[in-house]
């Protein structure tokens, strides 16, 4: 059992993952993430302009701001903990 919790406007989408998240390419999108547990541990992130492979997020850690999209699909996991996936068009 887990959680899908999405709020989604206009120009922006706010998702929160717990194991995994794979994305289609769509548009061109900035991408933010950022931990939501005190340890987010294990994350890696393929496809993205900057990839991580098994990296331990910290409540406090800034790595994960404006991230973007490159034209392919991409995907964001995790071992364990929380993050808050952020996506912002490009075109706003």
């Amino acid at each position: 059992m887990g959680i899908d919790v999405r709020l989604k406007s206009k120009d922006k989408e706010l998702i929160i993952i717990e194991d995994e998240l794979s994305q289609k390419y769509e548009d061109d999108y900035y991408v933010s993430i950022f931990a939501l547990s005190e340890v987010s541990k294990g994350l890696t992130i393929k496809g993205l302009y900057y990839e991580l492979d098994n990296y331990d997020m910290e409540l406090s850690d800034s790595l994960g701001v404006s991230n973007e999209t490159i034209g392919k699909d991409f995907s964001i996991s995790l071992e364990s903990g929380y993050l808050l996936v952020i996506f912002e068009s490009k075109k706003m």
